[in-house]
Formats: structure tokens, sequence, C-alpha cells
């Protein structure tokens, strides 16, 4: 009894780094997204009186590490650690924590029917509360179809397997930039844009001429389209363990 309980106890733990999550993981995004904050938008009142255009570099530059933290470093992650027991419930945990992060980090920016930001940050809102609407939609939208791909890598313990779901979501998320790079000057390059977690939001906060930016009803679908074609990966991750 004794020599058997010895080696249960020596007996590695395959999910020891997966017991603290997905807090761990929240924590990690959370510092994350506050040193990206500090390094583009915040930054701005400590260099003087912000300008407008000042913002929108710095809001669009942290809109471009929001969505690389969601299509390249957390799926980076998670295929690099050994398999949770669940892969889907696991990366659907993961996606709760990655929407919240990214409305924390959207609405903010919000444009207030006063005219200023939600305090205390001392600078004008950027975008109506419809383009806020529609940013976290996207990122919340492409966080669940990378998710699903996250979901079903992950129930692979093979090294190969994992570099090859990588390099899918690589492709997923690359495409879009790629194809609007290569029809640049084509009349719907930007639509393109909209079929990449990368790309997608800084083309949703974009302000045409200097007015205030607005989400289409095409935009809004687009903006969907992520979400709907995750359902049926979803639940073929599902049935993996």
């Amino acid at each position: 009894m004794t020599h058997g309980a010895k080696q249960g106890e020596s007996r590695p733990d395959r999910w020891a780094h997966r017991r603290g999550e997905p807090r761990v993981f929240a924590l990690l995004l959370s510092v994350y997204l506050l040193l990206a904050a500090l390094t583009t938008v915040l930054v701005s009142p400590a260099l003087g009186e912000p300008s407008e255009a000042t913002l929108r570099r710095g809001a669009g530059m942290l809109l471009l590490i929001v969505s690389l933290a969601v299509s390249v470093l957390w799926p980076m992650l998670r295929l690099s650690q050994a398999a949770p027991e669940r892969p889907a419930s696991a990366a659907l945990a993961d996606w709760v924590v990655v929407a919240l992060l990214a409305q924390a980090v959207v609405w903010p920016m919000t444009l207030l029917p006063g005219g200023a930001l939600i305090r205390p940050v001392p600078w004008p809102g950027l975008w109506p509360w419809s383009v806020s609407a529609g940013v976290g939609l996207s990122l919340a939208s492409w966080a669940l179809l990378i998710g699903s791909l996250v979901a079903l890598g992950t129930a692979s313990g093979r090294p190969a397997a994992r570099v090859a779901w990588m390099i899918v979501i690589l492709i997923v998320a690359l495409a879009g930039p790629a194809a609007g790079w290569a029809l640049a000057g084509v009349r719907w390059a930007d639509w393109v844009g909209l079929a990449s977690p990368i790309t997608a939001p800084r083309i949703l906060a974009a302000s045409p001429s200097g007015l205030l930016p607005r989400v289409s009803a095409g935009e809004w679908a687009g903006s969907l389209a992520p979400a709907f074609v995750s359902l049926p990966v979803w639940m073929l991750a599902r049935r993996r363990r």
C-alpha cells in the first residue's frame, strides 16, 4: 500500500499547467493588454496635449496589438502546451477571457454624448458607441473562430499536428491582409480586410476623410460571419478528447 502510494505520488501530473486556468491565462493577457495600452494611447497625454490624429494612430496600433493577441499569441501559447482533458471546454473558457478583455480595451475609447471619454482618462472619445460595438463584436466573433481551431489543435498530442494547426490559424489570420495587399487600389480591397481578425477592427474604426466612423449593415454582417463559421468547428471539437 505504502509502496503503491509512493508510486502514485511520484507520477507526473499531465495537467499541472492547467490547474489555475483560465485565471493564469487571464492574468497574463491582462498584463499584456495593459502594457499595450501604456505604450500606445495612454502615452499621448504624457507627451503633451494630444491631438485627435495622434490618438487615432495610437488607437489603431492598440487594436492591432489586441488583434495579434487574439489571432497569434493565444493559439501559439495553447498549442505549445500539453493537451487539456477537455479541449473544447478549455478553449471556450479561454474565449470568454479573450472576449471580455478585448471589450475592456475597446469601450473606453467610445465618444460619449457629452463629447468626453470615460473618465478619468483626459482626452476626447475617438468613435461613437456603434463603432465600439462593431469592433468589439468583430474581435469576439473572430476569437470564437480562432478558439474553435485551438480546440481542434489541442485535442491532438502530436507535435506535427500542432504545427499544422498553427499554420492553419495563421492562414486564417493572414489571408485577408495578404489579399488586401495584392488587391491594393481595387475597389473592394477594404472589404477583403474584414476577412481577417488582424485588419477587421482597424477597418471598422477607420475615420474616412476626417469624419466620424460608422458601421454599415454589410460590416455588421461581416463582423458576425466568423462566429457562424465557427459553429460546425466547435461541434467537431466537442467530439474530440
